[in-house]
């Protein structure tokens, strides 16, 4: 309402505006006025100023204003939907592919090329048919109505004959029926020798069982029959058998210094360690020396003293050999261990070793222990096992570093998942 107002109001001035304004005839030239006349006024008897004559008061008509009249409300009307009728070259689906080579041109996973969903009824790669045969073995899956039982294997289907390998070959039902089988025990070790704690009737050997059920330590790998007698403490060969008591055997060869001195121990200590590594630097020269599956003995001699700085506490054991696989070949070398309960940082078990390298001409002495290691190795768990332990033997796990330097060389040895059994003797 205020701006229909304001817009009358406008318009009533700007035609008394146009009406007096001045040269504009209707020839729409300029004219040019005539002078008017002054007038002579005329004076008054008394001499008196005539008072000013006030203008008549105009009272302004108010203008009337209509009250608009509201539109009706009119409802729209929707347009029909139709349904776009494809065409050559259409793609309704925006797949990339028309419609006249789209065998559905609503679904967008529908294309000629797509990838197949087997079994599910659908043609996604418009070749006529649901892919029902993944392996092509030329039997339709299970799943899809027909008699293969794997489909994603093409020898395993109806009328193959059935192999010893834990599948349903033939698809009749049964696993590897018809063919001679065993019985084969847990081996847990992995020396190839096993213990009736488990068994399975089978017809060849499952991964982690054996032929046998002779081996007297199923924990160790260096103890079961086939192994050498060493000076260590366990009955290596499972004959019933320990330490002096039994032939050192032919295969024994490198330790023969710890075997021949056997009988003068009153402690022994037997390991084995699946992994030790010797990088060092002599000189300047580089060398790594890497030992898988090492075997470890050694031997306490009555009265042996233990080196200084070391704790005095410890079960200390001097000479110690271990021998393993170096480049292919068989290596001994001689090192010092001490096995230290509670004497760590924070209380914590710690093992000392020393080792000489480098052919004889340095020696790296270090501790292995729970803390995090200067060359941040993630092999840091040392731990005396109090649960395996008994009176007269001590279990340890080790898997440690340590690092040493002295003058012109460096080094760094690795021990990496160690057993260590120590036999204390009769106490």
């Amino acid at each position: 309402m205020m701006t229909l107002r304001y817009s009358l109001f406008t318009l009533a001035a700007g035609a008394v505006l146009f009406i007096s304004a001045p040269g504009c005839g209707e020839g729409g030239g300029e004219e040019t006025p005539s002078p008017t006349p002054e007038a002579t006024p005329t004076a008054r008897p008394d001499n008196s100023t005539p008072a000013p004559t006030e203008p008549p008061a105009v009272t302004p008509t108010p203008m009337s204003m209509a009250t608009p009249t509201a539109a009706p409300d009119v409802t729209p009307t929707a347009a029909p939907e139709t349904t776009p009728t494809p065409v050559a070259g259409n793609d309704a689906d925006a797949d990339g592919h028309p419609a006249d080579s789209d065998c559905d041109d609503d679904d967008p996973t529908v294309y000629p090329g797509a990838p197949e969903t087997p079994y599910d009824g659908i043609d996604q790669d418009c070749d006529g048919s649901d892919l029902v045969d993944v392996d092509g073995d030329g039997h339709d899956a299970v799943d899809a109505g027909g008699d293969d039982c794997d489909d994603e294997d093409s020898a395993v289907r109806p009328g193959v004959p059935e192999l010893c390998d834990g599948k349903d070959n033939d698809c009749d039902g049964s696993v590897d029926e018809e063919l001679t089988t065993a019985t084969y025990y847990l081996d847990e070790d992995g020396d190839g020798y096993g213990t009736d704690a488990d068994t399975k009737t089978y017809c060849t050997i499952p991964e982690g069982y054996a032929a046998t059920d002779d081996d007297c330590d199923d924990k160790m790998w260096s103890i079961n029959p086939g192994a050498a007698e060493i000076c260590n403490g366990y009955d290596d060969d499972c004959d019933g058998l320990v330490d002096t008591a039994d032939d050192w055997g032919d295969n024994a060869a490198g330790l023969e210094t710890l075997n021949n001195g056997c009988a003068g121990y009153d402690m022994v200590v037997g390991g084995e360690i699946e992994v030790l590594v010797s990088d060092y630097t002599f000189g300047g020269n580089p060398q790594t020396d890497v030992f898988e599956q090492t075997l470890l003995g050694g031997g306490h001699a009555p009265g042996l003293g233990i080196p200084d700085g070391w704790p005095a506490n410890c079960l200390y054991f001097e000479p110690t050999y271990f021998i393993g696989a170096w480049e292919g070949e068989t290596d001994t070398r001689e090192l010092k261990m001490c096995f230290s309960r509670g004497t760590g940082t924070d209380g914590t078990d710690v093992v000392w070793a020393e080792m000489t390298v480098a052919a004889g001409m340095i020696t790296v002495t270090g501790t292995l222990d729970n803390d995090e290691d200067a060359d941040s190795s993630d092999l840091d768990w040392v731990y005396y096992s109090a649960e395996e332990s008994t009176d007269r033997y001590e279990v340890w796990y080790v898997s440690d570093s340590f690092t040493s330097e002295g003058e012109n060389f460096t080094s760094t040895m690795e021990i990496h998942n160690a057993r260590f059994v120590i036999d204390k003797g009769e106490q």
